[in-house]
């Protein structure tokens, strides 16, 4: 080597000693402008609702509670329709309970399958008074009926509407007792209509499955009075008794109940397979309406009898006279309803114990009505269950 080079690297000057901090702080400067001009990676999408669902296993979706499908499902507006893209398969997995002694997934479910059902009705009844009774009153009668209808069911509402044929025989109602049955039980008549709907409040059902509970019956009627004859006969004067004058009118009677109704079921996996225990308490009203026809016959009788004082004191109110009230009191008697019925699938037993004012028999006072009835169905459409209890709220 020459040494004249070596020389000269063998005596160079060091560096200086501020050089190396500098040095140090321009590289941290550059690492640092160049992670800032690079562009983030793309982070991995979150899987959607559905793409959630679908990755689960039939085992999986089987054991499947609404605590933790309201960890998978956030957005309140997707769930029905995330629940109700999922294959037929995979709703009747959600749809059954994880466990036979485990309803609670099924404890927003009513016991009929949500949905629209064509429904038939077939039932019988009894009436006795309990306690003291006018002299008027029967100790026991017995109804009963068959009908058709429809019935619609959601998650905490359901309401149905039957048309009735009552099993008695003779069309036309000629006792007091009659009358006051048939303003009692309208359903149990010639031809009736009932409504009866049931709604529970959301909030209230996973605690107290308490609600609200309305209904109206409707009957058409036939009544017929016989007016007692004015005089009677005269064996010294060979008169005649004054024969019995009949008038019969067309009556709607009606019952109307509302009240508060509590729920409880127990169900197996299958929606239609159950025990439900309702108990009821409300107020009732009952009432009857006679056509227009009955008061101008009854006005035409008066006329047509002016000496005798029976008929012409009579009031031209056919109802009035029937179920003997005062001419100023309105055919609408108020009164109380206790019920409790417990189901079984299609075969529910009912025992009412309704009270109501005045003194009409059949229909005044403490009564015990109990029921035995059978109803089926056949499904015309269903509603998708809504598995998120806490949705509903």
């Amino acid at each position: 080597m020459n040494p004249d080079i070596s020389n000269k690297m063998s005596t160079h000057k060091p560096l200086s000693p501020w050089f190396t901090p500098c040095l140090s702080t321009f590289t941290a400067l550059m690492l640092s402008s160049t992670a800032a001009a690079s562009p983030p990676k793309p982070s991995s999408p979150s899987p959607t609702p559905q793409e959630t669902l679908d990755q689960k296993s039939e085992a999986e979706l089987r054991t499947l509670t609404s605590e933790e499908l309201d960890e998978i499902i956030t957005d309140p507006a997707t769930v029905e329709d995330t629940l109700n893209s999922l294959p037929p398969k995979k709703q009747a997995e959600l749809a059954k309970s994880p466990a036979a002694e485990d309803n609670e997934t099924l404890q927003n479910y009513r016991a009929i399958r949500p949905g629209v059902r064509l429904i038939g009705d077939a039932f019988g009844r009894a009436n006795k008074g309990v306690g003291e009774q006018s002299s008027d009153d029967r100790p026991v009668t017995l109804g009963g009926s068959f009908g058709l209808g429809m019935e619609f069911t959601t998650q905490n509402f359901e309401t149905f509407v039957i048309v009735n044929k009552g099993v008695d025989q003779n069309p036309t109602l000629t006792s007091a007792h009659d009358f006051g049955e048939a303003m009692l039980l309208p359903q149990t008549e010639l031809v009736s209509a009932t409504i009866d709907a049931t709604w529970i409040p959301a909030r209230w059902y996973d605690t107290l499955p308490l609600g609200f509970r309305a209904y109206t019956s409707i009957a058409g009627t036939s009544w017929e009075l016989e007016l007692a004859p004015g005089t009677e006969a005269d064996p010294d004067a060979m008169a005649p008794a004054t024969s019995p004058i009949t008038v019969s009118a067309n009556v709607t009677t009606i019952a109307s109940g509302l009240g508060l109704e509590y729920v409880w079921s127990i169900r197996s996996a299958a929606p239609d397979n159950f025990i439900q225990l309702s108990l009821f308490a409300g107020a009732s009203v009952h009432a009857a309406v006679a056509d227009a026809q009955a008061s101008r016959d009854l006005r035409t009788i008066q006329a047509s009898n002016p000496d005798d004082e029976t008929i012409s004191a009579l009031s031209d109110d056919f109802i009035n006279i029937a179920l003997d009230l005062d001419d100023n009191r309105p055919p609408v008697f108020v009164g109380t309803d206790l019920g409790f019925s417990l189901r079984l699938n299609q075969v529910e037993v009912i025992a009412n114990l309704p009270w109501v004012q005045g003194d009409v028999p059949g229909l005044s006072r403490f009564r015990f009505v109990p029921m035995l009835s059978l109803r089926g169905g056949a499904q015309l459409a269903a509603l998708p269950y809504r598995l998120a209890r806490k949705r509903n709220k």
